[in-house]
């Protein structure tokens, strides 16, 4: 019997910082999962942001396109008017 109590000691301490080392790493673990989280709200808005710009400078580029268009089109217009008047 004497024999069996050190080694139930023993295994009683192992026991104990097993479980510490469980509640250890559930908290790092929580913590970890907190700042992924946190990245992940960062990232979403800076993506949202980049595409916002992103579609700006397209429209803004239609714009532009819309308005070669148009300045092609009336100089068209006028070089096929003056070719009708010769």
């Amino acid at each position: 019997m004497a024999d069996l109590d050190p080694l139930l000691k023993d295994l009683s301490e192992k026991k104990q910082n097993f479980r510490r080392n469980v509640v250890n790493l559930a908290s790092e673990l929580k913590e970890v999962r907190s700042r992924l989280v946190s990245q992940g709200g960062i990232l979403q808005k800076r993506d949202f942001y980049k595409k916002g710009v992103v579609e700006m400078k397209a429209k803004g580029m239609e714009e532009e396109i819309m308005k070669l268009q148009e300045g092609v089109g009336r100089e068209g217009w006028a070089a096929e008017g003056i070719n009708f008047c010769f």
